[in-house]
């Protein structure tokens, strides 16, 4: 029996198996994806119900959008944009909420982690650029739901229809973001460039280091000796390919969850359009969030941290200007397929020397 053909590793499959039939395996390019265990499986097709390739989780028309950010500077300029997801995290945790969403694990793979207090907090900000292994997650937020706490989820919007295909009805403790998503690069691929990278030697990864700008960012490396690499979104061969549209799953470029309508009760992005006919408060290049308010719940935590925020209400085509997926999916590479051909025959260095050019930062 076969799940899907557009599977997009969201995983609600394996968290619906009321026999534990399927196991989560990386295809070949390195995408997760489901594999039925025959002998286990009772063709009660509980997985095919569940995809939210198969069927479409409910989308409801987008609010308002702001653009916005924390009036904290340390939660600014930690993040990947304005702050804003880590404001909204703060106030579910201090309702003693549970908030779910993507973090590095030891090995720096990029998993859905559950965290309970602020000081964990950290670990969900910033950009990961890589495919999140949701493994459990679905299952846990689904206990903490009954159990009448409230749960924050944070992920991209393939990965929130699959919670809520997975969960079947409406919680009101349930609040869920997601953030904007240009399509998800390989783990695999991930995992090569770490090797070049001292894997073992890793103690952070920053996909969004705000140096030189918000605007110019840069891929930045920790190491545990006290040094540490950084290069920007022009040279930096990881960024390159995932910016150029080589290593994103191609089912991302059929992505059913782009547009106006959202799956989420709040969407966030970079804001990158003017927020002032006579400023472009961008160019203070410490980062500014879109924030796409979608559901009645969004409204509220929206208005429980207007305090802590900065915010002006925008259009939704302003807000589109500046994010593609907004309108449509982003499209593979012209020489996706020949990228990948080369890979499997040659190796990663032959194919990053081939396929991956550094460009000019532009003038300022």
């Amino acid at each position: 029996m076969n799940i899907t053909e557009k599977c997009t590793g969201c995983m609600a499959c394996y968290n619906a198996c009321p026999f534990n039939a399927i196991e989560i395996i990386q295809n070949e390019k390195g995408f997760y994806e489901p594999h039925i265990i025959e002998e286990k499986c009772k063709k009660c097709k509980k997985c095919v119900i569940t995809c939210p390739q198969n069927n479409l989780a409910e989308k409801k028309e987008n609010k308002v959008v702001y653009a916005a950010w924390s009036n904290s500077e340390i939660e600014r300029e930690e993040s990947t944009s304005g702050g804003i997801f880590s404001e909204i995290a703060k106030k579910v945790l201090e309702e003693d909420g549970i908030v779910v969403g993507a973090i590095y694990d030891e090995n720096f793979k990029v998993v859905h982690g559950i965290l309970t207090n602020k000081e964990d907090l950290q670990k969900t900000r910033g950009s990961k650029y890589v495919q999140s292994y949701i493994g459990d997650s679905f299952k846990i937020v689904k206990k903490y739901l009954d159990e009448g706490r409230k749960v924050l989820f944070s992920g991209v919007a393939c990965q929130i229809a699959g919670l809520k295909n997975f969960l079947n009805k409406k919680y009101n403790n349930l609040i869920t973001v997601d953030v904007l998503c240009h399509g998800v690069p390989s783990p695999m691929i991930f995992e090569e460039y770490k090797k070049r990278h001292n894997g073992n030697e890793i103690s952070n990864i920053k996909f969004r280091y705000k140096k030189p700008s918000w605007t110019i960012f840069s891929m930045k490396i920790d190491y545990k000796n006290g040094s540490s690499y950084s290069n920007t979104t022009y040279k930096d061969e990881y960024i390159r390919a995932f910016l150029e549209d080589y290593i994103t799953n191609e089912v991302c470029c059929e992505c059913k969850y782009t547009g106006k309508d959202r799956v989420s009760d709040i969407t966030l992005a970079d804001f990158w359009g003017y927020i002032s006919e006579s400023f472009k408060n961008r160019n203070t290049e410490k980062g500014i969030s879109l924030v796409m308010v979608n559901t009645k719940v969004g409204e509220e935590y929206f208005y429980k941290i207007k305090e802590r925020i900065v915010y002006i209400e925008k259009t939704f085509e302003e807000a589109a200007k500046g994010n593609q997926c907004l309108r449509k999916p982003f499209q593979k590479n012209k020489l996706y397929n020949e990228f990948w051909k080369n890979y499997f025959l040659a190796g990663y260095d032959d194919t990053v020397k081939k396929y991956i050019r550094e460009k000019n930062m532009p003038l300022k």
